[in-house]
């Protein structure tokens, strides 16, 4: 759910990741932080901080690093000396710029909309020098010592560091064998194929929608859900939603927002389509599994 809300066009949907925690920082670049001279003057606070604790090993270090090609976890150390040191040292929280402090608290707020347990770790320590706004990591106490399942965050300006054009991205990876062993001790996963696709269009209705999937994801178990998150007319979500494979579209567009309703179509069958009040969504939608998967309930 993170990666999705970072990437803003990324539909990613991991079973029992509410049951985890996810931990995000913003990330130390120039394009994070706005000007490169507030950058500098984060690295100026921080070779303080190591002569304020009278080290001078690692205030040489340090500035052998600031005086040659030297990446973020060069200097967040995991020297146990430099942790004491970076507990009183600033915080990259404090040197964030308006454009990119306005994007974190955006992606706080969506995050507090669906209800998705996050902690702000502003010590993260991740190779961040090609990384702006956010970064996350998505961990687990349910896998001993092994506890990252999934980090990432966005890129920006990578694809123009490297001689193209600008172009924004997102990326993260994922311990395929923890998350594995996480799906294991869920329950084995189910059929790839959603029972319905969010066709979302106009504006608010991404915000509200995704609400609206998670909600649901909480009150109907079992239920598979995939979500238009990369924009596009009716038409096209509608080919997108046929492509899928689901059952029914549940439309969200302006006059729903409105109303309070959503408008559900069956994609598979003849019927007329329906208009379902949100509130009652989740009951109609139980009860349209039950008559769908009678013996196997709405298990997936």
């Amino acid at each position: 759910h993170l990666a999705m809300l970072v990437a803003e066009d990324l539909d990613l949907d991991m079973a029992g990741a509410q049951d985890h925690l996810f931990e995000i920082a913003f990330a130390v670049a120039e394009g994070g932080f706005g000007l490169a001279a507030a950058f500098e003057h984060l690295l100026g606070q921080l070779v303080g901080a190591v002569e304020s604790f009278r080290d001078m090993s690692l205030v040489a270090e340090l500035r052998r690093e600031l005086k040659g090609q030297y990446t973020v976890e060069d200097i967040i150390s995991k020297n146990p000396k430099m942790q004491e040191i970076l507990e009183e040292a600033p915080l990259m929280h404090d040197y964030l710029g308006e454009g990119s402090r306005a994007h974190f608290d955006e992606l706080r707020r969506l995050l507090d909309r669906l209800d998705l347990a996050y902690t702000v770790n502003p010590r993260l320590v991740r190779g961040l020098d090609y990384y702006s706004h956010a970064v996350f990591e998505w961990i687990t106490d349910a896998l001993g010592a092994q506890g990252t399942v999934c980090a990432g965050g966005r890129y920006d300006g990578l694809v123009e560091i490297q001689g193209g054009r600008p172009w924004p991205g997102v990326g993260f990876a994922m311990g395929l064998e923890r998350l594995v062993e996480l799906m294991r001790q869920s329950g084995e996963p189910g059929p790839e194929v959603p029972h319905l696709y969010l066709v979302m269009a106009g504006s608010g209705t991404v915000e509200d929608g995704l609400a609206i999937a998670e909600r649901l994801r909480q009150d109907v178990p079992g239920l598979r859900i995939q979500s238009n998150l990369g924009g596009g007319s009716f038409k096209a979500q509608f080919k997108r939603a046929d492509r899928s494979g689901a059952s029914l579209a549940v439309v969200l567009g302006e006059d729903e927002l409105r109303s309070g309703r959503v408008t559900v179509k069956r994609l598979r069958e003849q019927a007329e389509q329906e208009q379902v009040e949100v509130d009652s969504l989740a009951g109609w939608l139980q009860s349209w599994l039950h008559e769908k998967e009678p013996r196997n309930g709405a298990a997936c």
